[in-house]
């Protein structure tokens, strides 16, 4: 089988369950499922369940014939307190595993309220701890928790609205702040397609997931705000086709040892994309 470019090696997180497509467990169970069999199985990455669905998944896994088990990262958009009650129940079996637990908090309470409330669940030993980091005055709060407890960043970079995307700027001094502070991250939200783009349907300015990866990878080599603001703001695919191949193998690895992967509700335009723009082998194309 074809090997997925390791710059590419699970960059894309399954949340299909999540809006816009909130797909039944069902479906996006039987779609991953075929993803991992795909020649591009290499770029996924676990499969993203809200918590309260952890029942539902065991139950629909259980029916599965054994294999590598089903690897799963389980968000909390309400907050802690929807946790109390599924991650004790968490057993890892042969057919699912969870890799990660994420958290946002809805309350928007200061960082040190937030992580005291997170420190009394019983989270399962070896699970990635993963808390997005909220927009406006606790911001730099949270980058300093996360500093301190050795988590893993949720970075907001989109939504249904327009207010939802993160302005560059703003978007490049987070991307600053996390790197400067040794924090690794994942992208959330509207990361559909590899180049900043227009949205035909809605108007909406989207983030590109190629411009995030060149974003990330000018701040860890010590760019200031404004070039990695540019680097999230050009639509010229070959301009960041070019600067990720000039990549060596060891700032490749650096670079997704801190840009750790991203949500997409959608594989196939993620996909298209790395194909279209000659980053991803052939091989692995669908077939029709």
């Amino acid at each position: 089988m074809t090997a997925v470019p390791s710059l590419f090696s699970a960059l894309c997180d399954d949340a299909s369950m999540s809006p816009p497509k909130r797909a039944k467990l069902p479906d996006a169970l039987a779609d991953h499922l075929n993803h991992r069999g795909a020649a591009y199985s290499g770029l996924i990455g676990p499969l993203v369940v809200e918590g309260p669905r952890w029942p539902a998944l065991t139950q629909a896994v259980s029916e599965l014939a054994p294999g590598d088990p089903l690897q799963v990262a389980m968000t909390f958009p309400g907050g802690c307190a929807e946790a109390f009650g599924v991650l004790p129940e968490v057993q890892d079996d042969d057919r699912v595993a969870l890799t990660a637990v994420e958290f946002a908090d809805p309350m928007g309470r200061p960082a040190p309220e937030f992580f005291e409330a997170l420190s009394a669940l019983q989270i399962p030993q070896g699970v990635e701890i993963r808390v997005e980091i909220p927009r406006g005055v606790h911001h730099l709060e949270y980058v300093a928790g996360l500093t301190a407890l050795g988590y893993t960043a949720k970075l907001h970079t989109g939504g249904p609205t327009a207010r939802s995307f993160p302005a560059d700027k703003d978007l490049a001094e987070s991307i600053l702040a996390l790197v400067a502070s040794g924090v690794r991250f994942k992208a959330s939200g509207g990361l559909l397609h590899g180049v900043r783009n227009t949205d035909p349907k809605t108007d909406v300015e989207q983030h590109g997931f190629l411009n995030l990866l060149v974003a990330t990878h000018r701040a860890l080599e010590g760019a200031v705000a404004a070039p990695i603001a540019e680097a999230l703001a050009t639509r010229d695919g070959e301009t960041l086709v070019s600067e990720l191949n000039g990549l060596t193998a060891a700032k490749a690895a650096r670079l997704r040892a801190t840009f750790r992967s991203f949500d997409t509700w959608s594989v196939d335009e993620p996909l298209d994309d790395l194909l279209t723009l000659g980053l991803m082998p052939s091989a692995v194309k669908p077939s029709a």
